[in-house]
């Protein structure tokens, strides 16, 4: 049975240390019962347990990998009889599957651990290196690149024009707020707030209707006549 790429999770069977058919290669073979797949972040079981294989490799540049996944099974260093940890056998661990083509065109399986605590480390590149591409990067910028240096500065912002005069509102603007501000604005050479205060009164009053009634017309006769001083 084929399994789909994706995100399985396993009980570790045994370890076998096997050398590759064709090459030198040694690995360690990590033999699964695959229980459950992941589907939309639940664990679903599924109809049968099947069989799948981790082969974890001993070459250069796979050693420091092969050895971190080993270490997180709990492997027990023994390549003749190897054994690994009572979690990984008994509660499982997540495995990915992936679908990738072979020589012939044929597509396989590969099968790798999913979580294992070994990321990859990134080193820097040789000196040499990074000065040969400074060296390619400045022949391919230089007619295009342009000096580093102290940004220019941004353009004049244009004149700023303050709003118009408390006692001249936009035509139909007015309302109860800008009606007490021409008020405000009218008395403050006088300074009696008393008197001001009245002067709003009575010149609602005057509207005779409720304040919360008054059209934009009626805030403007009340601020047209309580800005008139006693």
């Amino acid at each position: 049975m084929s399994m789909t790429p994706g995100n399985y999770y396993a009980k570790l069977k045994t370890g076998i240390f096997t050398k590759a058919k064709t090459t030198p290669t040694m690995s360690m073979a990590l033999v699964f019962d695959v229980t459950h797949e992941a589907r939309e972040g639940q664990w679903a079981p599924l109809d049968s347990p099947a069989e799948r294989t981790v082969y974890l490799h001993f070459t250069p540049k796979a050693q420091q990998y092969t050895d971190s996944k080993l270490m997180a099974l709990g492997f027990n260093g023994d390549f003749n009889t190897p054994d690994f940890s009572d979690e990984s056998k008994f509660e499982g661990i997540e495995l990915i599957c992936k679908h990738e083509t072979d020589s012939t065109n044929k597509t396989q399986e590969r099968w790798d651990m999913a979580k294992w605590g070994g990321d990859r480390t990134i080193e820097p590149a040789p000196a040499d290196a990074a000065r040969q591409a400074a060296a390619a990067w400045k022949a391919r910028t230089a007619a295009t690149q342009k000096p580093a240096g102290r940004p220019a500065a941004p353009p004049a912002a244009p004149a700023r024009t303050g709003p118009p005069p408390a006692s001249t509102p936009p035509a139909g603007a007015m309302d109860e707020s800008s009606a007490w501000a021409v008020v405000e604005n009218a008395w403050l050479a006088n300074n009696d707030e008393e008197k001001r205060n009245e002067a709003w009164r009575d010149a609602i009053a005057k509207i005779g209707r409720p304040a919360k009634s008054f059209t934009p017309a009626d805030w403007q006769k009340v601020a047209d006549s309580a800005s008139l001083p006693f």
